[in-house]
């Protein structure tokens, strides 16, 4: 079916029809005349495209409107428009249906706060995001907005003071943001940043390229790590795919077993930090492609769980690559003291990380709390390499 184009010049009179924009103003505030404008909600007046319209007609005439569940043409559309705009690849099982934006708010508020904590807005925002925070027991921070004659800024310093408040657990980010019509750059998102590390540290770390090789419990840990931080540019490396006995200790969703690793942390990075380059190539590194997947790191992160891959990309870097920082692990298996975790230096490009004795395959198995913890001596070896502290 070919595009139509659109009417965007006639008039349509859609009073009588029981639409919120112009039959109900007073939803908003009982004082609105029904002379005012109804500028307040984003409702556009003109109708849909005829496609949408054949589709809901031939649904409608079938006759039977009971239950029903999103088909695969309802992925297929979602998954398409993201490719076409956005050149990202999505997953059906990544995908969640919730009958709104704000619904999936609500969901997401429970999941990941609890009653009492603050979460941060920035007014005039959308009011329905306070009516959700304060309907699910949750307290409105307001980070306000800057009116400079109608040009609206985020206030950094007022809004580093209330991210460091540990009751404050989340903040919702509008971009672009209602009502004030911004889409956050990436140098406003960057200047958050600066705001804890400092603008010379941060231009470091966004200038900076780190290659992850291996994606599981440390690298998929690693990469979580420094791209909140902010670096600009994360290399990762795995040839494998998510399966369930990953989620206990790797930075994965259940909606994402059977994903390749490389796709999946992709979609999860850029969540987190979503002007971060990631190059992801889903292979085997080995002696026949290492040098050319590594030649752009600054710094690279070995990640594996096989001893004789890690001794191979080792051998690669040190002999290969002697001008790169390397930042490899040893040893975080079994639930023994956290304290014997340490970042050792081995040569002046070399650094390694973990207990250095524990075996997963002779100890009680790898547990999360500690792999995280070798993964994040190893992210936090990276920042000190970047910032001259190694």
């Amino acid at each position: 079916m070919g595009k139509t184009k659109m009417n965007l010049d006639s008039l349509y009179n859609r009073k009588g029809t029981d639409c919120v924009k112009w039959d109900h103003k007073d939803f908003v505030d009982s004082r609105v005349s029904d002379e005012a404008l109804p500028l307040w909600l984003s409702d556009m007046e003109f109708k849909v495209a005829d496609e949408i319209t054949d589709a809901l007609t031939k649904r409608i005439e079938h006759g039977f409107l009971g239950h029903s569940m999103p088909g695969d043409n309802y992925f297929q559309a979602v998954q398409g428009w993201y490719k076409r705009r956005f050149n990202w690849t999505i997953k059906k099982e990544s995908i969640f249906y919730s009958p709104g934006v704000l619904p999936a708010l609500g969901f997401v508020l429970r999941g990941f706060t609890k009653e009492g904590d603050g979460v941060i807005i920035q007014e005039p925002v959308f009011y329905p995001f306070a009516e959700l925070i304060n309907g699910t027991n949750r307290k409105v921070v307001n980070n306000q907005l800057i009116n400079d004659n109608g040009s609206y800024s985020i206030d950094f310093s007022d809004l580093e003071r209330k991210v460091k408040d540990p009751n404050n657990t989340m903040m919702i980010l509008c971009s672009p943001h209602n009502p004030v019509g911004r889409v956050w750059t990436k140098e406003e998102l960057t200047k958050a940043l600066a705001q804890r590390h400092g603008e010379k540290l941060q231009q470091t770390f966004s200038a900076a390229t780190v290659a992850v090789c291996g994606l599981g419990g440390l690298g998929s840990n690693i990469s979580v790590s420094l791209a909140r931080a902010g670096i600009g540019r994360l290399i990762l490396i795995d040839f494998d795919r998510v399966d369930i006995t990953n989620l206990h200790r790797q930075q994965y969703k259940a909606s994402q077993i059977g994903m390749f690793k490389t796709e999946a942390l992709s979609e999860n990075l850029k969540e987190i930090s979503p002007y971060a380059e990631l190059q992801a190539h889903s292979v085997r590194i080995d002696e026949s492609n290492a040098c050319e997947l590594l030649k752009d790191a600054d710094i690279i992160c070995e990640a594996f769980d096989n001893a004789e891959c890690k001794a191979m990309l080792t051998d690669i870097v040190l002999e290969k690559m002697p001008d790169k920082y390397y930042v490899a692990a040893s040893g975080m298996a079994g639930i023994g003291n956290a304290n014997d975790i340490r970042t050792r230096k081995i040569t002046d490009k070399f650094y390694l990380c973990g207990d250095g004795v524990s075996d997963v395959n002779s100890s009680e198995g790898l547990f999360s709390s500690r792999v995280m913890l070798c993964a994040a001596h190893q992210a936090h070896a990276v920042l000190q390499i970047l910032a001259g502290k190694l």
